[in-house]
């Protein structure tokens, strides 16, 4: 009984913390990006207290690990590749920075537009991109 006292306690503290969190804030785009930040602690949260912690932990764990071993998995892919068919590693680097390259320009364009200072002809080709 304690500890369920002490888990609506928690979830108590949680509500009354989101609530305080949604009275601050101002704008929002802030907003919808800090409850961006918040909400995968909070369901992380939510889903201790459903297993309890121990089993969350090492469930937690074994999914973190498996995450890093398919990341060093595919790093060690590229690797091989850039050794065994450099022109396909140089081609897949040239695309990766073109779309970085075309990537910063729509954001460039949308904080123009969204500022207010543009040109007809730029605003037109935006909305192209994004359409």
């Amino acid at each position: 009984e304690i500890e369920n006292g002490d888990q609506y306690s928690n979830q108590q503290q949680r509500r009354q913390y989101r609530r305080n969190y949604q009275d601050k804030s101002s704008g929002s785009n802030n907003r919808s990006v800090e409850e961006q930040q918040i909400l995968p602690s909070d369901v992380l949260q939510v889903l201790e207290d459903k297993c309890g912690t121990k089993e969350f932990l090492a469930a937690y764990a074994i999914v973190k690990e498996e995450a890093r071993e398919k990341r060093e998995e595919r790093k060690r892919e590229m690797a091989v590749e850039l050794v065994a068919d450099p022109k396909a590693a140089a081609k897949r680097k040239i695309l990766k920075q073109e779309h970085e390259k075309q990537r910063k320009k729509r954001k460039v364009q949308k904080r123009r537009v969204d500022k207010g200072v543009f040109r007809t002809k730029t605003v037109l080709n935006y909305n192209k991109i994004v359409r």
